[in-house]
């Protein structure tokens, strides 16, 4: 199918709302859902006597109905809120309430109020919670307060301010690190407002700091614009993102010199299991365009976008209310999805230690004396603080930075008065006495030709061992096996499987889930007697078919390659594989994934699946670097 590029409109990209009650009819609700839905409806979808059965139909929790409130209280969740005030933000304390922050061009600032000062009394009113504080302090436009503050020198004083609008941000500044190395964006969601904070906070520090940790942990996205554009302050004038609808049109977004890219140094993303949507939007492009790292977990996977269909648009239809619906799949980009996946961090570390860890790759790169670390990684490079990282505050979250490290990040350690080294994780960790260090590498690859992406993958938990500590490279993987590997890759749900696609596949077994999983998604079929042969061996064509189906999802280049005619595909330059297998081959090879190594008709190793998978997850961006 002919594919088209159109440039992009807003396209909403947040997880989480539940079903209320509804004005718009069913029939008007399929009619748009026929019309702009990513997916065909299912036949149970035309049956639906209510709204909420035809959305229920869907199974899809980001395709709601929103009334007219709940549809502002959404717009009001991904944009700075607005509210009438004097432009505090607060917190509680024994002697009133603490004054944490003070926002700009608001009563408070003109008043003269400090971030430290305590507000005692508002009209009188003893203010002992922040419930009682918000009573207080927020009115009508034009109205008076007066207030009692406890200034950081001692002396009370008493001031009148005239509530006004203002706005909150979503996206708050933290300014700069305890140490000073490092600016500090935390960026809760992505609304209209996002990329001019990003703007003031990078002009405001940039001549004063090493790397920028934006904390993106728990932020549910918002809109595809503003994550582009936040991420052009980063990577410049690129397109930044694609969205793929039902009949395979594309769209693009990208930056334009109007928002260009405004700082050198690299950042560093703090990603969490709720990093979200236009999150991970903003977070693929880094990675693809190499302008940071990411440091955390594995990101939620949502790698579809919506639309809200409203008044706008639709007049007849809406009046305040809106239908949120799944129009599109987006890739990075290089083409990747990360719907299911996520997004994989660059460094994988545990919650407690991702702000620790960023901290300590944010050392200046100038001017230091005694032991000197440099990192080069994913195509940034970092300073450590040695004395810093050998403290006890930080030595855990160090540690855990060096286990985290894949094999292609370059270490160079020097010791006062001697040469530069390039050590290995675990011989720096053993120089510096980090007897807590413990490798995610397997004991028994460090011979097999494939050890490369066997430490890639396991430094991830992408494949696992056994319980001594090894991982078998020359053992075979069986067909079960294949598939349990490729479900924890993806992210796959594994509900409980009441009746089997294969005559001998025992809904109660352990693999049964993980089979039905790759099938439900079409990465495989079984045999012609219905049968799938769970416990024999798969051969290397068999794995290279099932790979080939997994990278037209992986990434949306694959997609197209598989999408054009073939009648010309030379077929016959792979006789090699058995015909059935040829085309498979023929894919991964136009997409540039090398087939060195395969021997069709063998059964694949664990390590040769590794390879393959570490091939493929390389090719379609899938792996950070």
């Amino acid at each position: 199918m002919k594919k088209l590029f159109r440039s992009l409109t807003a396209v909403l990209m947040c997880i989480g709302f539940v079903l209320p009650i509804h004005a718009l009819s069913v029939e008007q609700a399929i009619e748009l859902l026929d019309t702009h839905y990513i997916d065909d409806l299912p036949p149970a979808a035309y049956q639906a006597q209510t709204l909420d059965e035809l959305l229920a139909a869907l199974n899809d929790p980001y395709t709601v109905y929103l009334s007219a409130e709940e549809y502002r209280q959404f717009l009001d969740s991904i944009n700075d809120e607005k509210t009438i005030g004097i432009g505090v933000s607060i917190q509680e304390d024994p002697r009133g309430i603490f004054i944490s922050s003070v926002l700009e061009d608001t009563p408070a600032q003109e008043a003269g109020l400090e971030p430290g000062d305590i507000i005692t009394t508002a009209n009188g009113v003893r203010l002992t919670s922040t419930e009682v504080a918000t009573a207080q302090l927020t009115g009508e436009e034009g109205t008076a307060v007066t207030i009692r503050v406890l200034k950081q020198n001692g002396i009370e004083v008493e001031l009148e301010l005239i509530r006004r609008p203002f706005s909150v941000a979503t996206t708050v500044r933290s300014g700069l690190s305890n140490n000073g190395n490092a600016g500090l964006i935390l960026c809760t969601s992505f609304g209209d407002e996002t990329p001019k904070h990003f703007t003031e906070v990078i002009t405001k520090y940039e001549d004063a700091v090493n790397t920028w940790i934006i904390d993106l942990s728990g932020n549910p996205g918002g809109t595809s614009t503003s994550g582009s554009s936040a991420a052009g302050r980063f990577v410049g004038s690129k397109v930044t993102f694609y969205l793929r609808d039902g009949e395979d049109y594309y769209r693009y977004g990208f930056t334009t010199d109007i928002n260009p890219r405004i700082t050198d140094h690299p950042a560093i993303l703090l990603t969490t299991g709720s990093t979200a949507s236009s999150a991970e939007l903003f977070s693929a492009a880094i990675r693809d365009y190499g302008a940071g790292i990411a440091v955390g977990q594995r990101t939620f996977g949502k790698g579809i976008a919506q639309q809200a269909f409203d008044e706008t648009a639709f007049p007849e239809l809406f009046d305040g209310d809106a239908l949120k619906m799944t129009t599109y799949r987006f890739f990075s980009p290089d083409g990747a999805t990360n719907d299911g996946l996520g997004i994989l961090p660059t460094l994988m570390i545990s919650y407690e230690n991702i702000y620790p860890v960023a901290l300590l790759l944010s050392a200046p790169s100038e001017g230091k004396e005694g032991d000197l670390l440099d990192l080069d990684i994913a195509g940034s490079s970092f300073c450590v603080d040695l004395e810093l990282a050998a403290s006890e505050p930080y030595r855990s979250a160090f540690t855990e930075l060096l286990e985290a490290l894949p094999p292609s990040a370059k270490l160079y350690y020097c010791k006062q008065g001697q040469d530069w080294q390039e050590p290995t994780p675990a011989q720096l960790a053993q120089q510096l006495g980090l007897t807590g260090y413990t490798p995610r590498t397997f004991s028994d690859a460090a011979h097999s030709p494939y050890l490369h992406s066997i430490n890639t993958l396991a430094v991830y938990g992408l494949v696992g061992g056994y319980g001594d500590g090894t991982f078998r490279p020359d053992a075979p993987v069986t067909r079960a096996e294949f598939c349990a590997m490729l479900t924890n890759l993806f992210g796959l749900e594994l509900p409980p499987v009441s009746r089997s696609a294969f005559s001998d596949v025992n809904t109660a077994s352990w693999y049964a889930p993980a089979v039905h999983a790759m099938h439900d998604k079409g990465y495989l079929t079984g045999y012609e007697d219905g049968s799938f042969r769970p416990d024999a061996p798969i051969t290397q064509e068999e794995a290279l078919c099932i790979l080939a189906k997994a990278t037209t999802y992986l990434n949306m280049f694959a997609y197209n390659i598989q999408a054009q005619e073939k009648q010309d595909a030379p077929l016959d330059a792979y006789g090699q594989y058995s015909e059935w297998a040829r085309p498979a081959a023929w894919l991964l090879d136009e997409f540039e994934v090398s087939l060195s190594g395969v021997q069709p008709q063998e059964t694949a190793s664990r390590a040769l699946a590794a390879e393959l998978l570490c091939r493929i997850l390389t090719k379609t961006g899938v792996l950070w670097d």
